[in-house]
C-alpha cells in the first residue's frame, strides 16, 4: 500500500474511531505505529511533535526509499550484466 493510501485509510479509521480523531497525540501514535517498518524508522528519528509533520517525514521518507531501491535495481543489472560477459566463453569451434 502507498503512503498515499495508508493515509487516506488512517484519515478514513479516525472518522470512525473518535477516540484517535480527536487526540492528537494518540492520533500520532496510532499513524506512526501503522508505518511500514523503514518508513517508522525515518519519521521516529525526525521526532514529530504533531500529526501533519509526521505524515509529511512519511511521505518524504516514502520517496526516499523508492529512489534508494530504483538506485539498488540499477545497480543489480549493472552487476548482472558485467557477470554475463565475463562468464560467456568465446566459441573457437568454428
Amino acid at each position: 500500500m502507498s503512503m498515499r493510501d495508508y493515509i487516506r485509510k488512517f484519515e478514513r479509521g479516525c472518522y470512525f474511531v473518535p477516540l484517535i480523531g480527536t487526540n492528537a497525540d494518540i492520533k500520532l501514535q496510532h499513524f506512526v505505529d501503522g508505518l511500514k517498518p523503514m518508513i517508522r524508522h525515518d519519521v521516529r528519528l525526525a521526532e514529530p511533535v504533531d500529526y501533519r509533520s509526521a505524515v509529511n517525514k512519511a511521505l518524504r521518507a516514502e520517496q526516499d526509499w523508492k529512489v534508494i531501491e530504483e538506485e539498488r535495481q540499477l545497480k543489480r543489472q549493472a552487476f548482472q550484466q558485467k557477470d554475463r560477459r565475463q562468464n560467456k566463453k568465446p566459441n573457437n569451434n568454428q
